[in-house]
């Protein structure tokens, strides 16, 4: 039982230590291509000049290193390769990111070829000259190796491979430093959304009183045709009803124009004159044929009572 508890307690303190190493993890490094930006921190533009091996400049942005990081350290995080001397170690680099390699013949001053195999310190007309400088600043020549040399951030690192030259002849590399730019602030989707206000915006026309805010999209705006018969009697034109004296005026409805159209009887088209019920003839000429024949009877009764 004792030894179960020992061998419990001996896992918990390994969890622990590794809770903490976990805990107290240096940061990532990150690169990318392009020269550090105002938003890069603890960051330097690596610029590497093939110079006379030919493949041109390439520029780099060494960010997020840790405190105390070195050229070496800078090389890593933009992931190009580096090799020491057999001798020298890494005091001093003969090949950077695979150049020159071992099967690459160099032409010295002179017209010899020379093959570099990193044995010892390659010659001073075939080297990788080490250079720094500050933004906008121009490269300065350093002397100390790029494993014991700590960057400066925000600052440039630069690397030149010399060719024919001499000591104190190599060349600097042909990317001159620049003062690091602020990267503008991203454009929300809302913001390129939004389409701009309107300079001139139409006021919205007010209804006038009286008025149908909503018409009907069928009904004409004035009814050519009397209205029907109905249980509220319209209201009769000045043309069909005068002024009269015996009653006072009766306040008329709204006219038509002003309020909502009455619709139009669709089964009864006939005005009021044509809209006589045919009992009614009948009962006329009934009447009237009763006149004419009791006319006619009483003038014969006349003349046989005389």
């Amino acid at each position: 039982m004792l030894r179960l508890k020992l061998q419990l307690a001996l896992v918990v303190v390994a969890l622990l230590g590794v809770t903490a190493t976990s805990a107290v993890a240096a940061p990532p490094t990150s690169g990318r291509s392009g020269a550090c930006t105002g938003a890069d921190n603890n960051a330097v533009t690596v610029v590497i000049d093939y110079q006379g091996l030919g493949g041109g400049t390439a520029v780099y942005c060494a960010s997020n290193l840790p405190a105390g990081a070195t050229g070496l350290d800078a090389l890593t995080a933009i992931g190009v390769s580096y090799q020491g001397t057999t001798r020298d170690g890494l005091s001093f680099v003969c090949r950077v990111n695979g150049r020159p390699s071992s099967s690459e013949k160099i032409t010295l001053p002179g017209g010899q070829t020379y093959q570099e195999t990193c044995a010892s310190t390659p010659p001073s007309t075939a080297y990788w000259s080490y250079w720094w400088a500050k933004q906008s600043g121009p490269w300065g020549y350093t002397s100390q190796g790029a494993g014991q040399r700590q960057v400066v951030f925000g600052s440039y690192e630069g690397w030149s491979f010399s060719l024919g030259g001499g000591i104190g002849q190599a060349p600097a590399p042909r990317h001159s430093p620049v003062a690091w730019q602020t990267p503008k602030p991203a454009t929300t989707a809302a913001q390129t959304s939004a389409p701009p206000p309107p300079k001139n915006t139409p006021a919205t026309p007010q209804t006038p009183a009286g008025t149908s805010r909503n018409p009907s999209p069928t009904a004409p705006a004035t009814s050519t045709t009397r209205p029907s018969n109905t249980s509220t009697p319209a209201s009769p034109t000045p043309q069909e009803d005068p002024t009269s004296t015996d009653s006072p005026p009766v306040q008329s409805e709204p006219s038509v124009a002003s309020t909502t159209p009455a619709t139009p009887d669709k089964e009864d088209t006939n005005t009021p004159h044509e809209r006589t019920s045919p009992w009614a003839l009948i009962g006329s000429i009934t009447l009237v044929s009763f006149l004419l024949l009791s006319g006619v009877g009483y003038v014969i009764y006349r003349r046989w009572t005389m």
